[in-house]
């Protein structure tokens, strides 16, 4: 099975198994990744206004294919709740897999480094929204934008 590659120091040491079928890899991002990102970020229309994009907090993993990053996953480390800032996959890698393990990428992260929960605050016409109605445990910490899933 696909094993993670790269690292980042702030992030412990992940490994990833997954179908080997899959067409992609699922890492930390580094700082090379940044402009990657936002720029998957942008054509997704998920940047907000005014905001500097050329830098981001870990702990991020990406989807990598090939084609460069198709998929990105950000978090704020918090204990004992995380707060998932981005999970955002490319239109021609969604109903693939792609961000279901990112999510479960980024859960045992979290659960490494001591989280116990995470929520997601998303807008209610986002398919991420419907999405976390169908993910296992999750549940609406408020009418259509926010979600907790306890770790």
């Amino acid at each position: 099975k696909p094993q993670v590659q790269g690292s980042c120091p702030e992030v412990p040491q992940l490994v990833v198994e997954y179908d080997a079928h899959s067409t992609y890899d699922i890492r930390p991002a580094t700082p090379l990744d940044h402009p990657q990102i936002a720029a998957l970020l942008q054509r997704l229309d998920l940047m907000a206004e005014d905001v500097d994009y050329s830098e981001f907090t870990p702990p991020v993993l990406v989807a990598v294919t090939d084609e460069g990053i198709v998929g990105v996953c950000s978090a704020l480390l918090g204990r004992p709740m995380a707060y998932i800032v981005e999970l955002a996959v490319s239109p021609a890698y969604r109903r693939k897999g792609v961000a279901t393990s990112l999510i479960y990428s980024m859960e045992t992260l979290l659960r490494l480094m001591g989280c116990k929960a995470w929520c997601a605050h998303v807008q209610e016409d986002r398919p991420l929204n419907t999405y976390l109605k169908e993910w296992p445990g999750a549940y609406e910490a408020s009418v259509g934008k926010g979600w907790v899933r306890v770790l």
